[in-house]
C-alpha cells in the first residue's frame, strides 16, 4: 500500500500564520480582545500513485492462445501467437496469427484486433471486463478461396501483478466476404498474455 506523500505549505501561507500569531502593537486599548491565533493549515495530501497495471499506456503485450474449432465439418485445434501496444491506458491496438491444425484444408488466420479493459475496477474486484472487435483474414493453403470475417469479444482479465493476465471470455465471428452456410459462429477464447 502507498502512502501519501505531504506537501509542505509555501512560504507566502507561513507568513500570514506568523502575522496572525503575533501579540497586539503597543498603545492597543487593553479593554478590547485579542485576536486569537489561528491554527496552521493541515498539509495537503498527494493521491497515491496506482500500482503498475499489465494495461498502462506504452505497455506491450506478448500473448499465447490454444482452442478448438471446426470448419466445413473438420475438426482443428489452434494456436495463436499476438502482440499488442496499449496506446492508451486500458486501449490496446494489436495483431494475432493464429494456426489451425488437424484435417486438411491448412488454415491460417491473421487478425488486427482492438480491445479496451476496464483496468479502473482491479481496485474493487480481481478481474477486470474487456471488450473489443476484430478483423480476420483467413488463408486456405489447398485450393480454396480465402475469405474474411468481422468480429467481436468479451471476457474477463485476471492479473498476476504488472506483467502478466490469464483472459477468458467469448468470441463471435461473422464471415463478411463470401458465406455458403455457417456465416456466424459463437466460440470460448483463453488467453495467456505477457506484458512489457
Amino acid at each position: 500500500m502507498h502512502q501519501a506523500k505531504t506537501i509542505p505549505i509555501g512560504p507566502r501561507v507561513v507568513l500570514v500564520v506568523i502575522l496572525l500569531a503575533t501579540p497586539p502593537a503597543v498603545g492597543q486599548p487593553r479593554g478590547e480582545p485579542q485576536p486569537q491565533s489561528q491554527p496552521a493549515p493541515a498539509p495537503l495530501q498527494v493521491a497515491p500513485t496506482p500500482p503498475p497495471s499489465p494495461f498502462d499506456q506504452h505497455r506491450i503485450r506478448l500473448g499465447l492462445g490454444a482452442g478448438g474449432g471446426s470448419y466445413d465439418g473438420n475438426t482443428y485445434f489452434a494456436l495463436e501467437l499476438g502482440a499488442g501496444y496499449f496506446v492508451l491506458r486500458g486501449l490496446e491496438i494489436g495483431l494475432d496469427l493464429t494456426q489451425w491444425f488437424g484435417t486438411d484444408p491448412n488454415v491460417t488466420q491473421l487478425s488486427p484486433q482492438v480491445r479496451y479493459v476496464f483496468y479502473q475496477l482491479l481496485r474493487a474486484i480481481p478481474v477486470a471486463p474487456y471488450v473489443g472487435g476484430f478483423y480476420r483474414h483467413w488463408f486456405f493453403w489447398e485450393g480454396r478461396s480465402d475469405f474474411d470475417t468481422l468480429g467481436a469479444r468479451a471476457g474477463a482479465i485476471l492479473g498476476f501483478g504488472g506483467h502478466a493476465y490469464l483472459g477468458f471470455g467469448g468470441a463471435y465471428e461473422r464471415v463478411v466476404s463470401r458465406c455458403d452456410n455457417g456465416c456466424d459462429t459463437f466460440y470460448p477464447e483463453l488467453t495467456l498474455a505477457l506484458v512489457f
